[in-house]
């Protein structure tokens, strides 16, 4: 099974969660005064800024400074001459 496809299928899990999580709450006896405190915990849980981009970012660069050494760092340089054309030396 293909990577993507076993992502969605994580993606759905924790979905399926998450809604199998809000359904409770509604459920409850006294969900009316409930449901406002769970929603006040996920926004306090999850981070709004969404900084996991910046940090994402961050790692992504490190994997490409990794990558500039050995035979990537070869690839890398082959690619790039095959998209751009030869180089000319003066």
């Amino acid at each position: 099974m293909s990577a993507h496809s076993h992502l969605a299928m994580h993606n759905l899990s924790v979905f399926d969660a998450f809604l199998h999580g809000v359904r409770e709450v509604i459920a409850h006896p006294d969900g009316a005064r409930v449901f406002p405190a769970e929603i006040d915990k996920f926004v306090e849980t999850y981070d709004e800024a969404m900084k996991v981009f910046e940090v994402a970012r961050k790692d992504w660069a490190e994997v490409e400074r990794a990558r500039g050494k050995g035979r990537l760092a070869r690839e890398k340089a082959k690619q790039t001459e095959l998209v751009l054309g030869r180089r000319v030396d003066l």
